[in-house]
């Protein structure tokens, strides 16, 4: 995913963001576990706010998981105990435990901007 931001007036100016998506398809199993990465560039990722969001088969967009920091966070009831974020310099990581048959999905990643 890539991001342009212009900011208008006398000045303009160019921002690229880069978030690639690590791991493209990962299998799982019931009660397994899995961990998905989002690898950040073009940006200070310990100071943005960052989302999991996940769409299951025939399902509407899904937000899942807000984290800032482990004081800043917000998990769904759906994923409580079960799924969490975290970040390094470079990377946002979505750490998946427990897992069950309904989180079959495609799962997403974005900032706030």
């Amino acid at each position: 995913m890539v991001w342009a931001g212009i900011n208008y007036g006398q000045q303009i100016q160019l921002h690229f963001v880069v978030l690639t998506q690590v791991e493209q398809s990962v299998p799982g199993s019931p009660g397994g576990s899995l961990k998905l990465t989002c690898a950040c560039s073009g940006f200070t990722l310990s100071s943005t706010n960052m989302y999991w969001i996940c769409q299951a088969p025939g399902k509407e967009l899904e937000w899942i998981i807000y984290y800032h920091s482990d004081t800043y966070k917000w998990n769904a009831p759906v994923v409580q105990e079960r799924f969490t974020a975290l970040k390094d310099r470079t990377n946002f990581y979505l750490h998946m435990s427990q897992l069950k048959p309904k989180d079959s999905a495609v799962y997403y990643y974005t900032r706030m901007v």
